[in-house]
């Protein structure tokens, strides 16, 4: 599911794998822009929402990590960008007792869902989702509950993936 391993510096360097010919020029300037700069006081891994690959790659999902000496002092910033349709194909797919499989992260807004074909999206989605549901991803915590979805009685369950923060519905 890996699509980019990049690694930013503060001195303006890319490193990225795998390599590409020519950036976008309004890509060029990362240190200004917002992933960039919340990075130098942030000392864990952090992910995205999911957003439209600016090389045509689909919708992807970023983990960005900070990078610093031994002093602390910010050097840059390591990401790696995965395919959210790898990740469908892969860990989302449906079984006989399995209606639908959601992937919320920890604000309790929309990943992806068994039901994505993110590869082919041109747009994001934003469904709207039951709070019940939207409060179990914000705080964390697994359980399920007989829910009243589009006017039909589901059983949900969920649990946290703790990794990323998300909850897998």
């Amino acid at each position: 599911p890996l699509v980019w391993s990049q690694l930013h510096t503060t001195g303006g360097v890319t490193a990225s794998f795998p390599g590409a010919s020519r950036y976008r020029s309004d890509l060029d300037d990362y240190r200004t822009q917002t992933w960039f700069t919340q990075s130098k006081n942030e000392r864990r891994i952090t992910w995205t929402q999911p957003h439209l690959d600016p090389r045509g790659m689909g919708v992807v999902v970023s983990a960005r990590r900070t990078l610093a000496n031994e002093d602390g002092d910010f050097l840059g910033v390591a990401t790696v960008d995965l395919s959210l349709q790898a990740i469908v194909d892969a860990h989302l797919q449906r079984k006989p007792w399995v209606e639908r499989y959601l992937v919320l992260d920890d604000q309790g807004r929309y990943v992806v869902s068994s039901d994505d074909a993110p590869a082919k999206k041109t747009a994001l989605p934003s469904p709207t989702l039951h709070p019940r549901l939207v409060e179990a991803a914000r705080t964390g915590t697994p359980g399920s509950e007989a829910l009243m979805v589009d006017g039909n009685a589901v059983l949900a369950a969920w649990a946290p993936l703790t990794a990323t923060g998300w909850t897998l519905v």
